[in-house]
């Protein structure tokens, strides 16, 4: 579902009016970023990751081309977790 569209009692669909209002549906979860597709001087796309419940680490999907802006955040987060543990997962 992509959201709901609300409307007045009574309020007919008008082609082309702006007159009804739409409430987009944002779903959130927090991934592991397991792999990048380019440098981390410059990285295109995240692809990403969840653990299960047995502790496995599973693709979940990818971003889509990272702008310039996130991709510079990227190396910044490699660097604060390269000792995190269970960084040798196999996917």
């Amino acid at each position: 579902m992509e959201g709901i569209v609300c409307k007045k009692p009574g309020q007919r669909y008008r082609p082309g009016a702006r007159a009804w209002t739409k409430i987009r549906l944002h779903d959130t979860t927090e991934a592991i970023i397991g792999a990048i597709t380019g440098t981390f001087a410059r990285p295109q796309l995240l692809v990403l990751g969840r653990h299960d419940q047995a502790g496995h680490l599973h693709g979940i999907g990818c971003t889509t081309r990272a702008h310039h802006a996130d991709a510079r955040r990227v190396p910044s987060v490699r660097e604060v977790n390269d000792t995190a543990p269970g960084l040798a997962r196999r996917w």
